[in-house]
């Protein structure tokens, strides 16, 4: 069962992320790995947080969510190849935007992600 879930959240993951990447252009800066990557960082938190406080969700439910929906939707590859691309062409100051966005607005991400599944918890 957990195989199939997987699957299907991987799936429906892969499917949004290429959805993102196509409404977001990247003329200048990759917005659309950064975007995908900030709302994996605040989806796995807030969503894992709130669904492992729920007793009769099985964990296998919540994991195949994390690894499957969430691992396929962001991309730390891509944000590497892209990271490095910039540095190739020289372009540092969007090369040191890019990685100071993704780790920072990222770890913030995550902690208003714990929040907001723990107001949602506990009803707000």
């Amino acid at each position: 069962m957990y195989y199939v879930l997987l699957t299907i959240f991987g799936t429906l993951g892969a499917v949004t992320r290429y959805a993102l990447s196509i409404l977001i252009d990247m003329a200048q800066f990759p917005l659309a790995t950064l975007t995908v990557n900030l709302l994996g960082c605040f989806f796995l938190a807030s969503i894992t947080y709130f669904l492992l406080q729920m007793p009769a969700l099985p964990k296998i439910f919540v994991s195949a969510i994390g690894t499957g929906f969430i691992g396929s939707f962001t991309t730390f590859s891509t944000f590497n190849v892209e990271s490095i691309e910039l540095l190739r062409i020289k372009n540092y100051k969007t090369f040191f935007c890019y990685i100071g966005a993704s780790y920072i607005l990222g770890i913030v991400a995550a902690f208003v992600g714990i929040v907001m599944g723990d107001l949602i918890k506990s009803g707000f």
